[in-house]
């Protein structure tokens, strides 16, 4: 059963758009860009999908740096309860990848910087896939505990 789903052809989910000095988001020719116009400063942009409390999901994303300094860091968000308390799964434009999780604010490394021969170098788009079997309660506020969790990369065609 698909709970989320968009292909950005149009605005169907009410996704603000951001034009600003520091940063824009922007739909436009089924792609949702993200630009950040100023170094030393990083953000994101979310939508909540429905999935508290879900025992099993999947969710995917095809992400891809347009451009920018090489050592840029993108990714995926997910569990996210607040700003102090999600996960994040980070992709470097120079093929590795990390795990992270924000636990009432502090940054806990799930997974260090990793190099892997399935991140895609450079502005190659990389399909992320996150696959959770089992959810139990956490004893820390505002994060479940994930359990069967799956992560995996895998190489996706550019749209033209």
């Amino acid at each position: 059963m698909v709970i989320f789903e968009d292909s950005f052809i149009d605005n169907q989910h009410d996704w603000v758009e951001i034009d600003e000095v520091a940063k824009q988001f922007k739909l436009e020719q089924g792609q949702a860009t993200l630009e950040l116009k100023q170094d030393g400063h990083g953000w994101a942009v979310w939508r909540e999908v429905g999935l508290q409390g879900q025992q099993q999901f999947t969710i995917e994303a095809t992400l891809q740096k347009l451009s920018g300094a090489a050592g840029s860091i993108y990714g995926l968000v997910w569990g996210l309860h607040d700003l102090d308390n999600y996960y994040c799964f980070r992709l470097i434009d120079s093929g590795s990848y990390s795990l992270t999780r924000q636990v009432m604010g502090a940054r806990i490394q799930t997974r260090s910087w990793t190099p892997s021969p399935q991140v895609k170098k450079g502005n190659e788009p990389n399909t992320l896939t996150i696959e959770q079997s089992e959810l139990t309660e956490s004893n820390q506020p505002g994060l479940q505990k994930l359990t069967g969790l799956k992560v995996k990369l895998s190489f996706q065609a550019c749209k033209s």
